[in-house]
């Protein structure tokens, strides 16, 4: 594998990661809206684990250009 194609792979690992997280944060809401807050919670955890990588993969492709997560789905 070239650097071409892995930079094709983290960006779409990082895509993926991302609508991952914005997927899960949603069912969050429907969830805590729901009245299932214990639910709520672990899928807020889950989307955060996502959002994590998205960041982590981010900071690989634009070395030094990322301050502090942003909170919430991105």
């Amino acid at each position: 594998m070239d650097a071409d194609e892995l930079l094709i792979r983290i960006r779409g690992a990082r895509d993926w990661a991302s609508s991952e997280a914005d997927r899960i944060f949603a069912h969050s809401e429907t969830l805590q809206s729901d009245g299932r807050a214990a639910e709520a919670l672990n899928a807020s955890i889950e989307a955060r684990a996502f959002q994590s990588i998205r960041i982590v993969l981010d900071e690989i492709l634009r070395p030094g250009t990322h301050g502090e997560p942003r909170p919430g789905p991105h």
